[in-house]
């Protein structure tokens, strides 16, 4: 095998970096939607929709972008044949997948 190119190995890097902080943005979603139920709860007695756009944030926006740059970090990083074609997937999904869960929303 032949070495990575120092670009691609930046690239990685960066895909790595990017993973983390979807992941982590991610998981403060999640944690946002608990808590706006919760509140709710606590306010009504019952939680009909609280913190639910968080929520889909969360699970239909953040979790594959993180699954997506996580991987394109890997792959980059080990070298691997399709390695760029799966930053490239990740890079346009930032700005696909919100027309994509649209249309599985609604």
């Amino acid at each position: 095998m032949q070495p990575a190119s120092s670009r691609w190995k930046w690239t990685a890097k960066v895909d790595f970096v990017i993973a983390v902080c979807l992941g982590a943005l991610s998981l403060a979603c999640v944690h946002i939607s608990n808590s706006a139920a919760e509140d709710a709860v606590q306010r009504y007695g019952r939680n009909v929709d609280s913190g639910v756009w968080e929520y889909v944030i969360a699970e239909l926006y953040l979790a594959p972008l993180t699954l997506l740059f996580g991987l394109a970090a890997l792959a980059l990083s080990r070298n691997w044949r399709g390695g760029s074609y799966v930053h490239w997937v990740a890079i346009g999904a930032i700005f696909g997948l919100p027309f994509i869960d649209y249309a599985l929303l609604f």
